[in-house]
């Protein structure tokens, strides 16, 4: 009941967030924000978000997975990725489908728990490590853009934050600390040894190597996942400097990561109007363009993942029968 609550909620939220810029920017989608002038540009994309992305983002997983000591078939942690993006669709943030990678991999190895999430843990922080540093270096190119030193101090704070979480992580007990917390649940002890071998193992990987292995990869994947906004925009006849969209697209994922709403809806369209209308992109295209970001990353990927998901249900069925 209360997962249902939470649910409701983030529902809520999202499409107060959604009706609020609709009525505050008096959004009407024109023309030129439905039609694609140049719908070649999309080729790019959708082969990006279908083919590219996702061997790229199961190869980064399984370099991790390598460093936990689990050799992984790089096709089925694809599979794994589609799924949980089709299932991440429904979880609030922009990025809820780790939790159902982490339950994946979890049943792929079940051998030591916590042992394969591991991985998924330090590609998250990795991940938004990178992410604060692109965003951070390009933002020294928008010098001209309202208030880019406070989204500098910010990246920098969350980076800041980022290291801290690491450290913690592989420095300390950190699960010791919980253990009259973990007790309250009915499941505390498992809970609580999955968390134990999820840290030892943390504590175990060679972070530099790690981090050096696995960085070509996350910088590559967050490139292209930006350079997809700019080649949107060209479908749109609309030729945005490439330098902002590095500078800019950096913090509006991290917004889009704020857990209130499903999929990040309201927050990521809400942070396009306002950093792409300060170089003068109409607030109708700044939020189409949102919109179609996000159906081409995520909503391509999650269509595959649905068909994948779909067809394990009824191999299990038919296997039951």
């Amino acid at each position: 009941m209360k997962k249902r609550i939470i649910l409701v909620v983030q529902f809520i939220i999202t499409i107060l967030l959604l009706i609020y810029l609709f009525q505050r920017f008096e959004l009407s989608f024109s023309k030129q924000s439905l039609n694609f002038l140049n719908p070649l540009w999309l080729i790019f994309p959708v082969y990006f978000a279908v083919i590219f992305i996702p061997i790229l983002a199961a190869s980064r997983w399984r370099i991790l997975l390598f460093f936990v000591g689990i050799n992984a078939n790089i096709y089925k942690l694809m599979k794994i990725n589609f799924v949980s993006i089709f299932w991440g669709t429904f979880l609030p943030s922009g990025d809820g489908f780790a939790v159902i990678r982490m339950y994946q991999i979890e049943k792929k190895f079940p051998a030591s728990p916590g042992q394969a999430s591991s991985s998924i843990i330090l590609e998250k922080l990795f991940g938004f490590m990178h992410l604060c540093l692109f965003g951070f270096v390009f933002s020294f190119f928008i010098n001209d853009f309202p208030q880019i030193t406070v989204f500098r101090l910010i990246l920098l704070g969350f980076l800041l934050i980022l290291l801290i979480v690491l450290a913690l992580l592989i420095k300390t007990n950190l699960i010791n600390s919980f253990q009259f917390l973990l007790k309250k649940f009915d499941r505390g002890s498992k809970i609580s040894d999955y968390f134990r071998n999820l840290q030892d193992c943390l504590k175990n990987i060679p972070i530099l190597k790690a981090i050096l292995a696995s960085s070509p990869l996350i910088l590559l994947i967050q490139t292209i996942s930006f350079l997809n906004v700019y080649l949107i925009f060209k479908t749109l006849d609309l030729d945005v400097p490439i330098i902002f969209i590095l500078a800019s697209m950096p913090i509006i994922q991290i917004i889009s990561l704020i857990p209130v709403t499903l999929s990040g809806f309201g927050l990521r369209e809400g942070a396009f109007i306002y950093f792409f209308s300060h170089i003068g992109i109409p607030v109708e295209i700044a939020f189409s363009v949102s919109i179609i970001n996000f159906a081409v990353l995520t909503g391509l990927p999650a269509t595959i993942g649905g068909f994948l998901s779909l067809n394990g249900q009824l191999r299990r069925r038919e296997n039951l029968r």
